[in-house]
């Protein structure tokens, strides 16, 4: 499932109070699309990493009791307290813990409860972990845990992510040369041999590097260490086209008006986002109003991808600019005519 179904399929676990369990390769964003669904909800995540634990841990332990002459068990304060509580119990990396581990959680996923103890009623619960395959430390999760759990297949997809990535100012350089290549997303490889590999998690480490603007030589080795060798060689190749597309701030002005004769798809696809930053960038600086020069800027915009560019890679910048940007297109003067080639894209705007 992509993660705008896995949100939904969040959702309405949270309604029937059922168990969920995602599974999938390492930093394609499990753990995020969960904090993003409790944030929207107004809920708090509560991370509970079960590999990190004893059996004890979540059963408690036992004290003598001397008015009762009984033994008693103290709740483990790790739990969720209070009864108004609506957290989301978030067990992140389940099939991590060894088997005496996930047998402890086995009462507390299906009843609610272990012992003596009982979670809030407005408590869900929520797990997540790599398959088996995944280089990573796994024990094979028993049926009985497995039964008590829908699962949930988690699958990267790159308009998701692309859409996550300009709302969370993910350097524009790196947003573009994924949507260049968008097989460079995601190349976990489960035989591969090196310590670091391209996810949707590490190219937001990649992001960070780029934003940093460290040397050329110390960017390369972060990049390498963040995204593999080959992502990075890749990636700098891309770098080096972006140096060279025409200036986009000349363009929103309306001094070019064509592209360079014989450009790469590379070097367009790189124009439209250029330029789709920096019409963002001036709406920004307008203070987010329509004033008369950004009505220009965006009246320059639309022509320039209306007429050098495929309708695909024109109609990839509008979405961005409408859906991701939430910039005000349909007020240029020359929206209309771009309209009656796009009619699908007014429709979805």
């Amino acid at each position: 499932m992509r993660p705008t179904e896995i949100k939904i399929a969040l959702q309405t676990a949270f309604d029937i109070r059922t168990p969920i369990m995602m599974w999938g390769s390492p930093g394609i964003g499990k753990s995020a699309v969960v904090r993003q669904v409790a944030a929207q909800a107004g809920r708090h995540v509560q991370d509970i990493r079960l590999a990190l634990l004893d059996p004890t841990d979540l059963r408690g332990i036992p004290f003598y009791n001397p008015e009762k002459n009984t033994a008693e068990w103290a709740v483990a304060s790790i739990l969720p307290d209070g009864k108004d509580n609506n957290d989301v119990l978030f067990l992140d990396e389940i099939n991590a813990a060894p088997p005496a581990i996930q047998a402890a959680a086995y009462q507390l996923v299906l009843d609610r409860k272990i012992g003596d103890y009982e979670l809030p009623e407005g408590v869900d619960i929520i797990a997540a972990g790599n398959r088996e395959g995944d280089k990573a430390v796994t024990f094979k999760m028993p049926s009985p845990l497995l039964n008590r759990f829908i699962h949930l297949d988690f699958e990267v997809e790159y308009e998701d992510w692309h859409d996550w990535a300009l709302q969370h100012g993910v350097h524009e350089h790196i947003v573009g040369y994924i949507g260049f290549k968008k097989t460079a997303l995601n190349q976990f490889d489960k035989k591969g041999k090196g310590h670091a590999f391209a996810t949707p998690r590490s190219w937001e480490f990649a992001s960070r590097v780029v934003n940093a603007e460290p040397p050329e030589t110390i960017l390369r080795q972060m990049l390498t260490g963040a995204v593999g060798e080959g992502s990075m060689l890749e990636y700098m190749a891309y770098e080096k086209v972006y140096r060279k597309i025409p200036d986009p701030s000349k363009i929103l002005d309306g001094a070019i008006k064509e592209m360079p004769k014989n450009p790469s798809l590379s070097a367009e696809h790189a124009v439209v986002n250029a330029l789709t930053y920096e019409l963002h960038h001036r709406f920004g600086k307008a203070n987010k109003k329509v004033n008369k020069a950004w009505l220009e800027s965006a009246s320059n915009y639309i022509d320039f991808i209306h007429n050098q560019f495929s309708p695909e890679l024109a109609v990839a910048g509008l979405r961005d600019a409408l859906k991701n940007f939430g910039l005000p297109m349909v007020q240029a003067p020359n929206w209309k005519n771009f309209a009656k080639d796009y009619t699908h894209l007014v429709m979805a705007a």
